[in-house]
């Protein structure tokens, strides 16, 4: 915030608009990350209100992705998604159009979807995105989305078409997993196997995924109960009562 205030000094003795609304944008992020969501929000407003009356294309778009990341995070998702999209038009009317920085904008709007439990994510739009980032060589805009897109099948039971994505479509992506990230692989050859049927198997991969979850300092306890929960699931589909408790209270403990 310091740093922040010291730039909005310095843009102000230039008389440079564009520095003044971006210092502004600074300044708001550190209200933000410092939970004071009235003060980022008061210098968002001034932020665009420079950038909408000098008319700079960059500016404003950078103003309605910052104003749609506050409203995703403060769960008014409508604003959110209305600011997505006009930072959306604006980089489609651009010469030549950044089809990357447009590209982003549609896993936004997928990630804004998800979150506020919309059911309109499709298999088309996903492969769109996920195409595109191979193409053009963008690993993290792919794997984000595969990312997101397997969060949002498995938050639906969606299993089936999980299998798919990763057996039949892409499943050079599952070999990838398995070198790079085998935690992730084994929770997804654990629910696989139970999808057919070989209950033994998928136990034996819910326990190596565990061994790993376990061991792995990186791994926020968000993740490892969501891990045990899913584990308790699996486990009370087949009527094992006391051991699902098991788990779920590791679950519960995590998140308290």
């Amino acid at each position: 915030l310091t740093m922040s205030n010291e730039a909005l000094s310095l843009a102000n003795k230039m008389q440079d608009e564009r520095r003044i609304a971006e210092s502004y944008l600074l300044t708001g992020l550190s209200h933000e990350n410092g939970n004071q969501k009235l003060e980022a929000f008061r210098n968002y407003l001034v932020a665009m209100e420079m950038a909408l009356r000098i008319n700079n294309t960059d500016l404003l778009i950078t103003c309605y992705s910052q104003l749609s990341s506050f409203y995703r995070d403060n769960t008014l998702y409508d604003d959110a998604v209305d600011n997505k999209r006009k930072e959306g038009r604006l980089l489609m009317m651009m010469h030549p159009v950044d089809s990357v920085a447009f590209a982003w904008t549609q896993y936004d709007l997928q990630f804004i979807d998800m979150i506020q439990g919309g059911i309109s994510l499709n298999e088309q739009s996903v492969k769109g995105i996920i195409d595109f980032a191979a193409r053009y060589g963008h690993q993290r805009l792919k794997n984000w989305e595969f990312a997101l897109y397997r969060q949002y099948l498995l938050e639906n039971d969606n299993v089936t078409l999980l299998y798919k994505l990763y057996n039949q479509l892409y499943p050079e992506e599952f070999r990838s997993l398995k070198d790079h990230d085998k935690c992730m692989y084994y929770r997804l050859m654990a629910f696989f196997k139970e999808l057919e049927r070989k209950t033994d198997s998928a136990e034996y991969y819910f326990d190596q995924a565990q061994t790993l979850i376990l061991a792995e300092v990186g791994k926020g306890n968000i993740f490892r109960a969501n891990f045990f929960n899913r584990y308790g699931q699996f486990l009370l589909r087949h009527n094992r009562k006391q051991e699902a408790i098991g788990k779920f209270s590791i679950a519960y403990t995590l998140c308290d």
